[in-house]
């Protein structure tokens, strides 16, 4: 999770995730991070746990009285990827 965050924190234009505001975070700045893994040819599941790591980010600073409620239950309220996996063999 945390090398997730941390590549989200690049995504979004900064070194060092431990200095983000993460009070800014929006659904937009999902849409960037989605477009960036999808330009990389990621997986499905990569992009879901990249949703669960910016989820999981919004709920902790949401927990801290960073985030406002609003854009909390925004950002929690985007869906997983759907894709499907191919067949083993």
């Amino acid at each position: 999770m945390q090398n997730c965050i941390k590549n989200i924190a690049r995504v979004l234009g900064h070194e060092n995730y431990e200095l983000i505001d993460w009070s800014k975070l929006r659904t937009s700045h999902w849409t960037l991070i989605k477009n960036h893994l999808t330009a990389r040819n990621c997986s499905g599941a990569t992009v879901n746990l990249y949703l669960n790591a910016f989820k999981a980010v919004a709920k902790a600073a949401w927990s801290q009285d960073y985030l406002p409620q609003s854009a909390y239950l925004k950002i929690q309220a985007i869906k997983a990827v759907k894709y499907q996996r191919l067949p083993k063999g």
